[in-house]
């Protein structure tokens, strides 16, 4: 003990100073150091909770980006049909209507050629008429100069004959 003495150190102070020491260390670890490696150990459980957490979350949502990815494909899909069977169909309803139309239009030629073949005999028939009125006015004022009636009257017939022969 004289050589600590010699260097000044005071063995009972010493022995004090462990003493303090070993008490403050108990202190502190059952105070401080139980306390916050229990809080550590907890925090890093709910730190390990969360990543479970968040892992099961992204696996989640992968789940779901590609369920998502899969039902905007069938609609797609879906829709590429319906819009398919739309022009199909309107297809189908332009050429009705384009039929439809070139018959209207050919009843409507029909009927006017039908109109027009009409009109031109009935005026063929009135020129007719008029042509065998001219001509028996003509005939008879021929007939008028030949005195005799029976020349007259053969020859009225024959030129009535004519014009209802070309009728």
């Amino acid at each position: 003990m004289e050589i600590l003495s010699k260097l000044g150190i005071d063995w009972k102070l010493l022995l004090a100073q462990i003493v303090n020491f070993a008490i403050l260390l108990f202190l502190l670890k059952k105070f401080l150091y139980k306390p916050l490696l229990t809080m550590l150990n907890t925090r890093r459980e709910t730190i390990e909770k969360s990543l479970e957490q968040a892992k099961s979350i992204e696996d989640e949502m992968k789940t779901l980006e590609q369920r998502k990815a899969e039902v905007l494909a069938q609609a797609r899909s879906e829709a590429d049909s319906i819009m398919e069977k739309t022009l199909k169909l309107a297809e189908t309803k332009r050429q009705e209507a384009i039929v439809k139309t070139k018959q209207d239009v050919a009843a409507v030629i029909s009927e006017a050629k039908e109109k027009i073949e009409q009109e031109r005999r009935e005026a063929l028939d009135h020129a007719k008429q008029e042509l065998s009125f001219l001509v028996m006015q003509a005939s008879h004022k021929v007939i008028e100069d030949i005195s005799d009636k029976k020349i007259t009257e053969i020859m009225a017939q024959k030129a009535l004959k004519q014009v209802v022969s070309s009728k």
